[in-house]
């Protein structure tokens, strides 16, 4: 069955005014700035406050980020060249103007009305690994409750305070470039999902209780071989094991001393083939281009929905087991849509275990095999945060030595 699309979210024109414009004639230089102020309002006429209006010179692709005020207004301060504006706001249709051209000192006015956005349509759901947090004795205190918008509805201003690894990004001028950035992927993780196979690989981890203001308290550090075993990209095909050197499956190391144990990330592109997208119910934005090291990358940022997750981050609390629902950012290689680097948050907290963060974040890198004639691309990095019961800890993960795991064995009970 094809990979199915809804409508993506593109750019809509609204209502445009030209209220007015003027040119202060002064005797100074031509790189003066330019004074634009632009006023967004619904189509009741009503003032949008908290829009994003944002700049984007054609020939440098240098931008400008501004928010309005309650009154509607944005003013902005441009170097003079040709411009590209878009004006976003939560739960209205976007508005971009090609293209406004500005000269030295001079003053613009423009007023644009914002069109109400309907539902959005499901598009697509993240498969998350599994995370055992240690025994924690639960406080009677309520988990503090930080109400923030999914990465794909909130305005970009506000998503690059929260990441700041977002600070290089370059904005997406629309949404139309998506569906094929998602086909693409989908593609990219179908040859995956044909050649991986079953793997293992050394694993260096290090496990961390932090203090209130971050610093390590103590720490633990452990090696170990790590199984993959793949037997498909639906919910629960997959298992991960870590082992001795003598091929003993080895338990939750650490738990015991109070650490967390997290461990299921080494096939999480998984979620992004074609068969893994046609069963989501996640939604995605296009957030723009960025490097990442040497290379040019698309950016997307995907959030599921509470309500209608298929494949969850699953957290183990005691005999409790809950699911996560989670949101994240990808970064993908432009030339062959490879996902380099894999960003994953909680969509929100949640109070039935006190967890109010948990963010991974895994790094893959390009892994060549004998048998395979293309690499394949496994995670070098992963490294987890989590905020539990008012308790902060950290594990690094750090991946090399694949290599083909060819032995039928029967994985036995922990020693």
């Amino acid at each position: 069955m094809g990979l199915k699309f809804a409508r993506a979210t593109s750019a809509t024109w609204g209502l445009l005014v030209l209220l007015g414009t003027g040119r202060t004639l002064l005797t100074q230089e031509n790189d003066k700035g330019a004074i634009i102020a632009i006023r967004v309002t619904d189509v009741s006429g009503a003032a949008v406050e908290g829009a994003e209006v944002l700049f984007v010179e054609q020939t440098r692709r240098a931008y400008e980020v501004k928010r309005t005020d309650k009154t509607g207004r944005a003013l902005a301060e441009l170097k003079p060249g040709k411009y590209e504006v878009k004006v976003t706001a939560t739960r209205f249709k976007s508005v971009v103007i090609h293209y406004i051209e500005v000269a030295a000192a001079e003053h613009k006015q423009f007023e644009v009305s914002l069109e109400a956005l309907p539902p959005v349509p499901d598009i697509v759901d993240p498969v998350e690994p599994l995370i055992e947090p240690a025994h924690i004795e639960p406080r009677d205190t309520e988990i503090r409750e930080r109400f923030t918008s999914p990465y794909v509805d909130e305005p970009l201003t506000q998503l690059v305070e929260r990441l700041p690894e977002l600070k290089s990004l370059q904005p997406a001028a629309d949404q139309q470039q998506l569906p094929m950035i998602l086909q693409k992927i989908g593609e990219r993780m179908d040859d995956f999902v044909r050649d991986v196979g079953n793997l293992i690989a050394h694993e260096q981890v290090t496990q961390e209780k932090l203090k209130a203001n971050g610093d390590i308290e103590a720490k633990e550090r452990f090696q170990d071989e790590y199984l993959i075993l793949h037997h498909g990209n639906e919910w629960g095909s997959s298992a991960e094991y870590r082992m001795d050197d003598k091929g003993n499956q080895l338990g939750p190391v650490g738990l015991s001393r109070g650490y967390l144990v997290t461990s299921g990330h080494a096939l999480s592109c998984i979620q992004f083939s074609t068969a893994a997208q046609s069963q989501s119910r996640s939604r995605f934005r296009y957030l723009g281009n960025a490097m990442l090291g040497s290379r040019e990358t698309y950016v997307l940022a995907f959030a599921q929905r509470p309500d209608e997750v298929g494949f969850a981050t699953v957290m183990k609390f005691g005999a409790k087991q809950v699911q996560i629902p989670t949101q994240g950012i990808l970064w993908v290689d432009k030339g062959n849509f490879q996902i380099l680097r894999i960003r994953s948050d909680l969509l929100a907290p949640n109070s039935d275990i006190q967890l109010e963060q948990r963010t991974t974040d895994v790094t893959l890198a390009e892994v060549r095999l004998q048998d395979v004639p293309n690499p394949l691309w496994l995670p070098s990095h992963a490294d987890v945060y989590i905020e539990i019961d008012w308790h902060k800890f950290r594990n690094l993960h750090r991946y090399t030595h694949y290599r083909r795991y060819r032995v039928s064995v029967k994985i036995g009970a922990p020693h």
